[in-house]
């Protein structure tokens, strides 16, 4: 089921990126590329109640800490 979230909504949270994704190859560069772009539009747009950050699909887990951590 999908679920819109704010990026605030997000904060605070960690997420895996489960295995069937991973043949999309999110190396560190890509996480941190994607995160940077997150943040730069927050502080662009910290005023503005009606922006929007607008992804491509993307799967993400809820990371919990009983599970293992496979790179």
């Amino acid at each position: 089921m999908s679920d819109i979230k704010s990026i605030n909504d997000l904060f605070g949270l960690n997420f895996v990126i489960p295995s069937y994704q991973r043949g999309y190859r999110w190396d560190e560069i890509q996480v941190r590329d994607l995160l940077e772009d997150i943040w730069n539009f927050c502080e662009k747009e910290d005023d503005k109640k009606d922006s929007f950050y607008c992804l491509q699909p993307i799967i993400v887990k809820k990371y919990e800490q009983d599970e293992k951590n496979i790179n």
